[in-house]
């Protein structure tokens, strides 16, 4: 819950440490938030936020991810693409 809280008010710099640390601790609440990280505009934190999806697995992450196979950018799209096999 704290990295929760923190995520929307970490500097820049700091988000894509904080979502890959929720992607390790799990759980409904963090997929909640990672989906949200993975529509960043900030590229870093939005691959790391796929990654973590990928960790934690079930409905919501795949849908998640399988939505940024649709990305502008390319990294994202490889990113997708790579955690769903």
């Amino acid at each position: 819950p704290a990295l929760i809280a923190a995520l929307p008010h970490a500097p820049e710099h700091a988000r894509k440490f904080l979502v890959e640390a929720l992607g390790e601790s799990g759980g409904d609440e963090v997929v909640e938030q990672l989906a949200l990280a993975a529509a960043s505009d900030d590229t870093n934190v939005a691959g790391e936020a796929i990654e973590a999806l990928a960790r934690i697995g079930g409905p919501l992450a795949e849908r998640v991810i399988r939505s940024r196979l649709n990305a502008k950018d390319a990294f994202l799209r490889l990113a997708a693409l790579d955690s769903l096999n």
